[in-house]
């Protein structure tokens, strides 16, 4: 469905220009249309709601590319670091000077006046009133997105819920964050009821009812936790998250690794994938972001545009390393087991055991792009706004903090250990080898081959290499675990000199991955672990991190971390929490704001 952001780009100049129209000047325009000479008919509608939807795509937002938002003020945590020694945004040292906070105030303001623009036209035309409806609760649902993001990022803000007219509707104070909560939250309910199934798209591009039920979950658990702390809002988080569970229409993935390599070739899977934000490449001179930029930035460092260009600019914490279990399928994928020789060539290095600071993100691998015309800082990997597994543990979290018990209920374990058992691949995967006879006389190790089983390999087929010690094998090194075995394989042993050896494959079962009562202990630390290993580099960790009111504290161990065991070269990493503060809690109101609107007060600390 990337052909609709053809006809998204159309409405970009269209919606721009009507942004751009004063009525306070009293002059006709002669050189582009006004608000009054268009939204005419369904068409002009439906182009008018794609300029909304543009602006998702744009440079710093999703784009991820520069000073995005989910990029630059996102990245730097407990799950990853900006591997560069300069970044102001990276390590907490900006100020409301920096343009990169004013772009990102300015983009969303641009998104709200589009939808206000929309809304305050929906009903000029003669069309089918349901069709109508469809558009009302996109724009609806978009703007009331775009305030979220503005809130949860600079607390109080100004709400608007009309077209700019003058340059006295400048003017305006900042909202409490409460009420624009609610307004968001109103908003979304209202468009709920509006917006059409995601199995009317087949695809996850659109705003569906799933979409707007996952991310009214979200809203809710960000207005529920710090600073907001409205605890009645976990209840309704729980609410909206089980409409998303209770739809059937969604499940988990099988293969972690193939959600995001179906991201990076235009493959939909609605079943996971809630919602994305759609990008397609030819070329990096369009202005208004059709292209992407998601595993450029954080991706595995390379100069060979037949891989794709990285410059690995974020590296994954070892804290995060440390967080998985040799067995769990995602550790390996999220984070890139192997560097690029030389960063310009197809060959592949292992990264060694105690080289944890060095690995990058390797979830968007820019080899797996099917265009023969990569660029080197654009591509076409669509962003996951929201996923089932995101769902399943959100649910879990409401749950058990609505409820305040000690222990977590049947169904909020049976939240957690879904995304757990598809993790471990459990009963699918090899969880390790026994050593049955090592064998002897072998000089090398020997090659090792698994095959049988019904193995549908995955991305990452299993690969597993041999120890040998005074001529016998002692020992397997597992590289990569396969998937989706429905029977014990057979593994077999080749050259090295030697004989005898004899290996035999062990798979996992769900006894690897569940819940222990060990876990159960500390359940709130398990949901904030899991939401870690699930969904890091995804953007979501510093405002999880924020909501659970561990923002600082968890900065502040990492920067220890990182002095006490990283290399001296990348010890800068621990800039960021050496520099954050309780202030950057939320980004500044842009200096440039403040100075052209004498009614807004700037956040504490800026």
């Amino acid at each position: 469905m990337k052909s609709l952001i053809i006809k998204i780009l159309l409405a970009v100049a269209i919606c721009n220009v009507l942004i751009s129209c004063n009525k306070a000047l009293e002059i006709r325009p002669t050189d582009f249309i006004a608000a009054e000479y268009y939204y005419n008919n369904e068409e002009q509608l439906n182009t008018a709601l794609n300029g909304v939807y543009e602006v998702l795509g744009r440079e710093v937002i999703y784009r991820s590319s520069g000073n995005s938002l989910f990029t630059a003020f996102e990245i730097t945590d407990d799950v990853s670091y900006s591997a560069s020694a300069t970044g102001i945004a990276q390590k907490y040292d900006y100020t409301s000077s920096f343009r990169g906070v004013y772009d990102i105030w300015r983009t969303l303001y641009i998104g709200v006046e589009k939808s206000n623009m929309l809304l305050a036209n929906i009903n000029k035309p003669q069309m089918d009133e349901s069709r109508r409806r469809v558009i009302e609760g996109q724009a609806r649902f978009l703007r009331a997105y775009y305030y979220f993001l503005l809130v949860s990022n600079f607390g109080d803000v100004p709400l608007r819920t009309k077209p700019t007219e003058s340059v006295k509707d400048v003017y305006a104070a900042r909202t409490p964050a409460k009420e624009v909560y609610q307004f968001i939250i109103d908003e979304m309910t209202m468009a709920e009821g509006m917006v059409l199934p995601i199995t009317e798209y087949g695809h996850s591009g659109r705003v569906s009812k799933s979409a707007v039920q996952a991310i009214l979950a979200r809203v809710c658990l960000y207005n529920a936790g710090y600073p907001h702390n409205d605890a009645s809002k976990y209840a309704e988080a729980l609410k909206w998250a089980n409409k998303v569970i209770d739809s059937k229409i969604h499940s988990l993935v099988p293969d972690y690794s193939k959600l995001y390599v179906d991201l990076i070739q235009d493959r939909y899977n609605i079943e996971e994938n809630i919602w994305e934000v759609e990008f397609y490449s030819i070329g990096n001179t369009d202005p208004h972001g059709k292209t992407g930029g998601v595993g450029v930035g954080f991706g595995i460092r390379q100069n060979n545009i037949q891989l794709g260009f990285s410059p690995g600019s974020y590296g994954a914490q070892a804290i995060l390393f440390n967080k998985y279990d040799d067995a769990d399928l995602r550790r390996d994928w999220a984070i890139a087991p192997y560097s690029y020789q030389g960063n310009n060539t197809l060959i592949k290095v292992p990264w060694t055991p105690n080289q944890l600071y060095e690995r990058r993100i390797g979830k968007f691998r820019r080899e797996y792009e099917l265009t023969t015309n990569k660029i080197n800082n654009y591509n076409s990997t669509n962003y996951p706004v929201i996923r089932y597994s995101d769902v399943l543990l959100m649910a879990a979290e409401a749950e058990y903090e609505a409820e305040a018990q000690q222990n977590p209920s049947e169904f909020a374990k049976k939240c957690v250990n879904e995304v757990r058992q598809r993790a471990y691949g459990s009963g699918k995967t090899i969880k390790s080898f026994t050593i049955i006879n090592g064998g002897a006389g072998y000089t090398t190790a020997p090659i090792i081959t698994v095959s049988g089983g019904v193995d549908a390999v995955g991305i990452d087929p299993v690969k597993a290499t041999a120890v040998v010690q005074d001529g016998r094998v002692t020992a397997v090194e597992i590289i990569s675990r396969g998937t989706f075995y429905t029977g014990t394989p057979t593994v077999t042993l080749t050259g090295g000199d030697g004989n005898g050896a004899i290996i035999t494959a062990n798979l996992s079962s769900t006894d690897d991955s569940d819940l222990t009562p060990a876990d159960l202990s500390d359940f709130r630390k398990v949901i904030q672990d899991e939401r870690s290993r699930e969904l890091c580099f995804e953007g979501l960790r510093r405002m999880d991190l924020i909501r659970w009111g561990i923002f600082v504290p968890t900065l502040k161990a990492v920067a220890n971390h990182i002095t006490l065991n990283a290399p001296t070269s990348l010890r800068n990493a621990a800039d960021a929490g050496n520099n954050v503060t309780d202030k950057y809690i939320y980004l500044p109101i842009p200096l440039s704001e403040l100075a052209l609107n004498n009614l807004l007060v700037q956040n504490n600390g800026f």
